[in-house]
């Protein structure tokens, strides 16, 4: 705290563009609707029609019934199928289940449209044609399936980014999938959880009261929101790792390259390094900025995985309407902490009765009532304007900032 009683930090910037604007994606066995004459899910209806073709149409042609519609996993970056699927009825973040609508906030988890996307997956579920596995399985598991011997049996998952569950250097395993924009619902809606890149994290460092040289820390700082020092930190050493572009070499946006890749993405991801730290201060504008080798999206050499990534990321931007986000919440202390408990209670409250709704082991006719007034009771009235307040106060700065 500093003399005149205030905490100062500095924030992360927000990237120009990254792949990470968007989560929750899905991805689909493209190459299975090509097989079936199939076309690509733009609807609930659309969807449910294509994953009952993967289960009943042998799509991977090897005559037996192994085929996993779709599938996911707990414990890892947006895997949870139910979550990516729930944003074609209502906005869902699963970390907080908070969406903002007409600059009112609101929860999504007891709206009577996640209601009806709970029943829409339920049928899923029901007719086998979500995987019961993706609510209990880990990465490695989902890995397992999409990685399958032999032949490719997953014909759709749900993941942070599509290599999560597959071998990129596998280039004809790895072309068979692509992203899959939510479908529309029944009126027509889709959403995607959306990390405004107007938004500054909040503060990622500030000096404390252990600090024993301020000056020496600030000077480290700099340093680190350097561009050279930030490309080096995730990199690696200039002219071992990377080098700058040459002339006419064009970047993923069109324009003329900064850097080029010596060693190529796959070798930087599966070697040990000791070279690298990630700083937390600067963002990743620099990925876009890389020579692209080849138009290639599949080819899994130098940064042309960041090219899919961010082409995957363009597409539900460009075909569905952008969502209203929330600013980064600056509040007391101690409302922080009320809240943050208040968070986790109703979060893995909802978690917990979402999945037993799906599985059944809830009766989404008879105890949605009582799930709904459960968390209510948890606080939920003083959780959501803990979150107004926040949005309020953050448009008041931002309008008198503008005046």
């Amino acid at each position: 705290v500093a003399p005149d009683g205030h905490i100062y930090g500095v924030p992360q910037f927000p990237a120009t563009m990254s792949h990470g604007w968007v989560g929750g994606k899905m991805w689909i066995n493209t190459e299975w609707h090509d097989r079936l004459d199939l076309e690509m899910p733009t609807t609930t209806d659309e969807l449910y029609d294509v994953l009952v073709a993967f289960r009943d149409r042998d799509p991977n042609g090897n005559g037996i019934a192994d085929e996993i519609p779709l599938s996911g996993a707990i414990g890892t970056w947006d895997a949870e199928p139910e979550y990516s699927l729930m944003n074609s009825f209502v906005p869902t973040d699963r970390s907080s289940f908070i969406f903002v609508e007409d600059g009112v906030v609101k929860f999504s988890a007891t709206d009577d449209r996640y209601r009806e996307g709970l029943a829409y997956i339920k049928k899923l579920y029901d007719e086998g044609l979500l995987d019961p596995a993706c609510f209990t399985q880990d990465l490695n598991q989902l890995i397992q399936l999409g990685q399958n011997p032999e032949i490719e049996i997953l014909g759709a998952y749900a993941s942070g980014h599509v290599g999560m569950a597959l071998d990129l250097t596998d280039i004809e395993r790895s072309r068979m999938y692509n992203v899959l924009v939510t479908p529309r619902g029944p009126e027509g809606q889709a959403y995607y959880n959306y990390g405004n890149p107007e938004n500054a994290s909040g503060t990622v460092f500030a000096v404390t009261d252990k600090c024993h040289d301020v000056a020496r820390a600030l000077e480290v700082i700099d340093l680190m929101y350097t561009e050279e020092v930030s490309v080096a930190s995730e990199y690696g050493v200039p002219g071992i790792n990377w080098t700058e572009a040459a002339e006419g070499e064009i970047d993923m946006e069109g324009n003329q390259a900064k850097y080029k890749s010596i060693t190529t993405r796959v070798e930087q991801s599966t070697t040990v390094r000791d070279n690298e730290f990630k700083p937390f201060c600067m963002n990743d504008e620099k990925r876009t900025k890389f020579a692209i080798i080849t138009d290639d999206i599949y080819n899994p050499d130098s940064q042309v995985y960041e090219l899919r990534l961010n082409q995957a990321t363009m597409a539900y931007i460009d075909q569905l309407e952008p969502m209203e986000t929330l600013p980064v919440i600056w509040a007391d202390p101690d409302d922080a902490e009320i809240h943050a408990q208040l968070q986790v209670s109703i979060v893995n409250e909802v978690k917990q009765a979402t999945t037993r709704f799906i599985t059944g082991d809830m009766d989404l006719e008879t105890q949605w009532d009582a799930y709904v007034a459960g968390v209510e009771n948890l606080g939920l009235e003083d959780y959501v304007a803990y979150y107004q307040k926040g949005y309020d106060d953050a448009m008041a700065k931002t309008a008198a900032a503008g005046e």
